[in-house]
């Protein structure tokens, strides 16, 4: 029997002295990151990011978000695993200010 020698980061082969190789197949997604690369033996391995502390695009690495809303502007998006806290200026005559919530107010 001819072995085959897999790509590395292509294709993976569990059990040895198998003579076929497994594609990869695993892409890691938003709100995702790799934990583990595809090695010759194994699959690429995702572990997902926190939800509210931090969060991923694309696959990429988890980072932390970005922290609350500040004096004169609210939340009007939250947290997610796979995207940032968005804050948007009060309008005039309205402020946001703790511990009122994350809303403008008068």
């Amino acid at each position: 029997r001819n072995c085959t020698q897999c790509a590395l980061g292509v294709s993976y082969q569990p059990i040895p002295s198998s003579s076929t190789c497994i594609p990869v197949t695993t892409v890691c997604g938003p709100g995702q990151q790799v934990l583990a690369p595809p090695t010759l033996t194994s699959e690429r391995l995702c572990q997902n990011c926190a939800i509210g502390s931090s969060f991923s695009i694309n696959g990429g690495p988890c980072t932390g978000v970005r922290p609350p809303c500040g004096a004169g502007t609210e939340q009007t998006t939250a947290p997610t695993s796979s995207s940032d806290r968005q804050c948007t200026p009060c309008v005039l005559g309205q402020t946001y200010r703790p511990p009122f919530g994350m809303q403008c107010i008068p």
